[in-house]
């Protein structure tokens, strides 16, 4: 891989095209014009293959995504006809290319998330191989099992926060690398990602106990576009909810910005809006939607008749009954 420095090629099938590969994407220059045709975090590694048969090389790739949550995926660009494809298991498997005889082979390993900590993207045991091939417009996988592992399993009758509160860690003490994996994993903390909600009884319970007036507490992990951990602490005391957000993984975020901070709110607060409108209702079917707010009215009226939501508002999962007894608008 080309680290500090870059790579050109030149290709008979392409006359007039300098194809450049840097550690960070591969550009393709013509006529005195550059485009970016990938990028990577980063492109491991170009292998030119024929795989639609056309007779035209297509750019196949291992690349890096991501920092929080980094994977391994495979990228194919197809120049002659300006299309890409991608082979993508982000938190289940990660997968490299190379050559074998000559062979374009792709490697499939578990996910770096999956296994012990410190381990690197792609340094588990090769769990399957294969070949790729684009047909009808489609890349294809020959050879290996792409079945996602359970990593979310039904939680027993649990009903209480005990006995996992009695290990209970402070988000200071979480570790630098603590992903969305392990998050999910631990049947005890919310994770809300492209999947869906993850561990959403834990959610109900929070809901549940704030309702009865008891003391409760829920950690939500998300994630930021770029795959790093964003993990905030939702505490009730029986009066006043205390948020406190982490987001020293953000590795895209300015050095000063990468804090623990916390903030305070009064009320828990259910605003229910139509699917198609911007105006409150009351309607049984409309979508809920929960925030955290030190005033009891969270929206207002603008001259022109637009309903706008007041700010300094914190946004939290819903409940998946949306019966629970919270204030509403």
């Amino acid at each position: 891989m080309p680290w500090g420095t870059t790579i050109d090629l030149t290709l008979d099938e392409f006359p007039g095209v300098i194809f450049t590969w840097a550690s960070e994407k591969v550009m393709a220059t013509d006529n005195g014009t550059t485009q970016d045709l990938f990028w990577g975090m980063p492109v491991w590694n170009v292998i030119l293959a024929d795989l639609n048969g056309d007779g035209l090389p297509e750019l196949c790739a291992t690349n890096g995504f991501g920092s929080g949550i980094y994977s391994q995926l495979i990228l194919v660009h197809d120049y002659a006809n300006g299309q890409q494809y991608v082979l993508h298991d982000r938190m289940a498997f990660d997968y490299a290319l190379l050559l074998e005889n000559g062979r374009l082979i792709v490697t499939q390993t578990k996910s770096y998330l999956q296994l012990k900590s410190g381990a690197l993207p792609g340094s588990g045991e090769v769990i399957g191989s294969g070949s790729l091939a684009v047909i009808d417009g489609e890349l294809v996988v020959f050879g290996i099992d792409r079945t996602r592992p359970i990593i979310d399993p039904q939680p027993t009758a649990q009903t209480t926060y005990e006995p996992w509160m009695s290990s209970w860690r402070p988000l200071s003490d979480l570790p630098a690398e603590y992903s969305l994996f392990e998050a999910r994993t631990s049947n005890t903390i919310v994770v809300i990602d492209a999947d869906g909600v993850y561990n959403q009884h834990m959610v109900d319970i929070f809901y549940r106990e704030v309702a009865s007036g008891s003391a409760a507490v829920m950690r939500v992990v998300q994630s930021t576009r770029e795959g790093d951990a964003l993990i905030t602490d939702i505490q009730y005391d029986g009066e006043v909810f205390t948020v406190t957000h982490d987001n020293t993984r953000d590795m895209f975020a300015a050095q000063e910005d990468r804090l623990i901070t916390s903030r305070t709110y009064k009320y828990l607060v259910q605003f229910n809006r139509p699917q198609s409108s911007s105006t409150p209702s009351t309607a049984s079917d409309a979508p809920a939607v929960f925030y955290l707010s030190n005033e009891e009215n969270i929206y207002i009226t603008n001259p022109d008749g637009r309903i706008m939501l007041i700010e300094d508002l914190w946004w939290i999962p819903p409940p998946s009954d949306t019966a629970v007894n919270v204030g509403s608008e």
